[in-house]
């Protein structure tokens, strides 16, 4: 009965759509899509990196990466992109009247859209996974940055939202690692690759798909119709992913951290 809960393939006016329809909920909701971005810009960090000249966010959302770029760094152009036209005013109203200056917003789909030349650095948290075609994107990454310019990134491994995959028996076609690692091998030298496991915690079944919801990882109104669907869902959840009070939901995040060659 859940075959359409989760779609292999997600068209991108999905996508925008269940994004949008995210926006007010996201930040409060969003706790794996906070330590993920705290994650990659640990890179940053760790890794020494200039932050000078151009920087391009991919998929910046409601700003939670963004804010570590803009408050952080001191890159003199900063490019946020996202797919939904209105993530750029939210991130304007929380940021600090002299460093707008620095920013401009590329609104539109990533994989077709134009890049600024000559980029320093391209940074993108949890967009990857929605790519149609990553080996053309790795190309247009390096055409668009500098020689050994840094590109980071996560996307997601096989056991994201295991739980949700392991009840409806389907899920997103997340890219393995050796995916990658083929597509970008022409393009980039890897630095580094982590991977990670978050664990959220949630009361019951029914708050773990008001999270998914909330922050627009899938989009469920019209995927459990019934209360008997609803009931028939809350039962294998509380029967497989049960923790003593709650029940958890799955994360599964690989980070990389690419030099242009």
């Amino acid at each position: 009965m859940f075959e359409n809960f989760f779609k292999m393939t997600i068209s991108k006016n999905k996508i925008h759509n269940k994004f949008l329809g995210a926006l007010s909920t996201y930040n409060a909701n969003a706790k794996a899509q906070i330590k993920i971005s705290e994650n990659l810009f640990r890179f940053i960090d760790i890794h020494k990196i200039k932050t000078s000249g151009k920087c391009l966010e991919i998929g910046c959302g409601t700003g939670i990466l963004s804010k570590y770029i803009i408050e952080k760094t001191d890159f003199s152009e900063i490019y946020l992109n996202d797919i939904v036209a209105e993530c750029f005013e939210i991130i304007i109203s929380g940021t600090h009247l002299e460093n707008i200056n620095k920013l401009t917003f590329l609104h539109g789909d990533a994989e077709n859209i134009n890049f600024p030349d000559n980029l320093n650095l391209i940074i993108s948290s949890s967009t990857f996974q929605w790519f149609d075609k990553p080996e053309n994107f790795f190309e247009k990454c390096r055409k668009n940055l500098k020689k050994n310019g840094f590109l980071i990134f996560n996307t997601f491994d096989k056991d994201n939202l295991q739980e949700i995959r392991k009840i409806t028996g389907v899920g997103l076609n997340y890219k393995t690692d050796k995916d990658i690692l083929k597509c970008s091998e022409k393009h980039f030298e890897i630095i580094s690759k982590e991977k990670q496991e978050i664990k959220l915690s949630f009361n019951s079944p029914t708050d773990v798909l008001r999270h998914l919801k909330n922050t627009g990882v899938n989009s469920l109104k019209n995927n459990i119709k019934t209360k008997s669907d609803l009931m028939k869902f809350e039962e294998e959840y509380y029967k497989l992913f049960r923790n003593k009070k709650s029940v958890e939901l799955t994360y599964s995040p690989v980070y990389y951290m690419m030099k242009a060659v």
